[in-house]
């Protein structure tokens, strides 16, 4: 496997260009240099190092050549812009663009995307045309009509993509050669249509085809499925779908993955092993594969898949059948000169370690399956049954050992659902891909027929989607983690795939060891173990009052454990810290947030890019919008429920959150779980204030500008909590003495302080 240590030390070349800013000279001169004495080093014993090597291209020469190798073609793939480039005019104003559509529109619900080529631009400041190029990214409205080929003139402003802490969409399109941006153009005209290759509107014209024949031949949500099984468009999925089968970690069905190309090349080779030799079937096999690469519309992910599961049917990758690293190696090399910087891409990641999880964990979970079989069975008998339990089952556990750590660092969150929901569809999914083929080409050849077809599969389809939407309701089966734990179960993750790469080096150092390790296997789970624990709902309602800078935001943890956050603000950072000490490391995000007032969209916003928030709740005076306010828009990943003027929020049926007043400042909310009820002015003007007597209220500064603090002491609350790091008006007064969480627990009519 010495082309996989040789792709190994080209690819941390790459990363080493990324952290140093060296000329491509420099690199360049260090790979000759090296490959140089690699050479030598055959003739001349004293320049090898190390001396002993099996095989000389292990050498370190060789290696650190393949280091600068990759540190070579990463500093050559950044881009320098000139006056001939769409990129060189991003930020600096308004242009008349001239441009063609190289891509099928992506048609989403608020918005079209179009991938367009620049061709020509005007500038208005100097009256100038410029001949440009440049592929970019156009963000137009949802009823957008042009296609593929279509050369557009419109008016716009051509931007940088933007980058955040959480994401950096200006890398993400960088990957696919993409550094411009440009949002609702206006003035938008077709110049000219046709001018995409004759080939490209071809294969979009049968992509339509097949899509229309999909969408008429099964009801939905299957037809979307299968749409995205086949064409890797999952448009036409509904929300719910497509989220249910993210959260259940089976997403990878409802794309063009290496999964589908792997079926689809063993039922071309079963074809035509037939008819032809296995050389000749071998190339038509591979040619096949590629012409659907450009069928599905041959973005970079899909040629990706591609060359994997070439790859791994070349060499034979699955199961037992192994031995195919320097084959994966090849594959992952290739895609790697093309376009270095993929290597931070999260597709490449995991189709590239799903691979490698065949290929280290396949063959010996098989193995340890036929062994067991073997207690009670014939050794002919448990090899039979082993097999179809290995590719059903277990084959799914080898891919998923290597993906999981990718998914952790990449996606900050964990599918415990995952073990339990690929096995269940991905059997089926073989029968659902060669089906669903043969149900669209009958289809685009006569309606009926594919409409007789879809009959058959449907039940597929229909299986694969109950299952999922099924597990998703499993409580907590998504575990979204912390930075810091998702970096600790990614090393972790990495360390296991290390150890399991060079298990046959350690094999004799594990033994020596075996009590060491499992004491320290031990004490991880043990960990582990309290780390959950120590965050499980207790039963009790929890109102924290949260430090974020110099202000303040509440926090509700329901009995059951759903988290609330009341209007977030102050310093974003400190805020999300120290709601991180709340939150379990595994389990990392915030159920909802209760907007009151406009003030807290943007902290909300912010917050969401350090801490995943799954539902905003809206008040009128938030969502509604007149001449001085523009619509209010979240992040799309954020569910959002506008709430009517009198409509209260229940949390596990027993808690019950209402705006009991509002006035310009915001609105006051009223929480009552049995018989405690906690009052939070929230600065509204006390007149306006229902005339109850809470157990707890909640002040903070603006509401002593509007009644002194002897008046709200008159109103009999039990106990008046200080939500301000300022120092109280009253001594008595429950307030922050240093730490950065107040926690008051309410249990039927106590309340008190953790």
């Amino acid at each position: 496997m010495f082309f996989f240590w040789i792709i190994l030390a080209f690819a941390a070349g790459i990363v080493l260009a990324s952290l140093l800013a060296l000329s491509p000279l420099l690199w360049g001169v260090g790979a000759i240099l090296f490959a140089l004495i690699a050479i030598l080093s055959r003739k001349y014993s004293f320049l090898a190092f190390p001396p002993a090597r099996r095989h000389w291209l292990l050498s370190a020469w060789v290696l650190l050549a393949a280091l600068a190798a990759g540190g070579l073609r990463y500093a050559l793939a950044q881009p320098t812009f000139t006056p001939q480039d769409l990129a060189w005019y991003n930020d600096r104003g308004e242009f008349q663009i001239t441009a063609v559509v190289t891509k099928t529109s992506d048609h989403r619900s608020d918005a079209t995307y179009l991938t367009l080529s620049a061709r020509e631009l005007y500038d208005p400041v100097s009256q100038q045309f410029h001949r440009i190029s440049g592929t970019f990214l156009a963000r137009t409205g949802v009823n957008a009509a042009w296609q593929l080929g279509d050369e557009l003139q419109f008016i716009a402003k051509p931007l940088t993509p933007s980058e955040n802490d959480g994401f950096s969409y200006r890398a993400y399109l960088a990957r696919q050669d993409i550094y411009t941006i440009v949002y609702s153009p206006t003035a938008v005209k077709r110049v000219a249509s046709g001018k995409a290759p004759w080939l490209a509107q071809g294969m979009e014209w049968l992509r339509q085809k097949a899509r229309t024949a999909i969408l008429s031949s099964f009801p939905q949500p299957e037809s979307g499925l299968l749409e995205g099984i086949l064409l890797g468009e999952d448009n036409d999925l509904p929300a719910a779908v497509k989220n249910a089968y993210q959260d259940t970690g089976t997403s990878h069905i409802i794309a063009i993955s290496g999964f589908n190309m792997a079926v689809l090349a063993a039922l071309f080779f079963a074809v035509f092993s037939r008819f032809c030799s296995r050389n000749w079937t071998t190339l038509i096999t591979v040619s096949l594969l590629l012409l659907y690469t450009a069928f599905v519309g041959g973005s970079p992910s899909v040629a990706r898949a591609a060359i994997m599961a070439t790859a791994a049917f070349t060499g034979r990758l699955v199961g037992r059948k192994g031995g195919g690293y320097n084959p994966l190696a090849l594959a992952a090399g290739v895609i790697l000169l093309i376009e270095p910087r993929l290597l931070w891409d999260a597709s490449f990641q995991l189709s590239f370690a799903a691979t490698l999880g065949l290929l280290l964990f396949a063959g010996p979970l098989q193995q340890g399956l036929e062994k067991f079989l073997q207690r009670f069975t014939s050794e002919e008998t448990s090899a039979r049954l082993s097999d179809p339990l290995s590719e059903y089952f277990l084959f799914s556990i080898a891919a998923q050992i290597t993906t999981l750590p990718i998914i952790a660092l990449q996606f900050k969150q964990l599918s415990l659902t995952s073990l339990l929901a690929n096995p269940l569809v991905l059997p089926v999914q073989s029968l659902i891909l060669e089906g669903g083929a043969i149900a669209t080409i009958l289809g685009m050849l006569w309606a009926p027929l594919g409409k007789l077809a879809g009959a058959v599969i449907w039940p597929l389809l229909a299986y694969s989607d109950r299952v999922v939407l099924l597990l998703e309701r499993i409580p907590n089966g998504v575990a979204t983690l912390s930075g810091s734990a998702a970096t600790w179960a990614g090393i972790g993750g990495i360390v296991v795939v290390t150890l399991a790469t060079l298990r046959l080096k350690f094999k004799q150092f594990f033994e020596k060891l075996r009590f060491l390790w499992i004491a320290a296997g031990l004490v991880l789970v043990t960990v582990l173990v309290w780390s959950i624990a120590l965050r499980q709902p207790d039963g009790e309602l929890h109102v924290q009052i949260i430090r974020a800078g110099e202000e303040t935001a509440v926090l509700l943890r329901s009995p059951r454990g759903f988290s609330l956050l009341l209007d977030p603000s102050g310093d974003v950072n400190s805020l999300a810290a120290n709601l991180s000490q709340e939150l379990s490391p595994w389990n990392f995000h915030l159920d909802g947030v209760l907007l009151t007032r406009r003030s807290a969209v943007s902290s909300a916003e912010a917050l969401n890019e350090r801490l995943p928030i799954r539902q905003a709740y809206l008040l009128p005076a938030v969502y509604q919008s007149n001449d001085d306010t523009s619509p209010v828009s979240l992040p799309e990943e954020i569910s959002v429920t506008q709430l009517h003027e009198n409509a209260s929020l229940r949390l596990d049926e027993e808690i019950t959150i209402q705006a009991v007043a509002a006035d310009e400042n915001g609105s006051a909310l009223l929480i009552t779980t049995g018989n405690t009820q906690i009052l939070i002015p929230n600065g509204v003007d006390p007149a306006l204030l229902p005339q109850v007597v809470p157990t707890v209220l909640l002040l903070q500064p603006a509401d002593l500008e509007n009644l002194p603090a002897d008046m709200w002491q008159a109103r009999g609350a039990s106990l008046i909590v200080w939500e301000s790091t300022r120092v109280p008006p009253e001594p008595d007064w429950v307030h922050f003495t240093g730490q950065a969480i107040l926690d008051l627990a309410t249990e039927g009519t106590r309340v008190k302080m953790h």
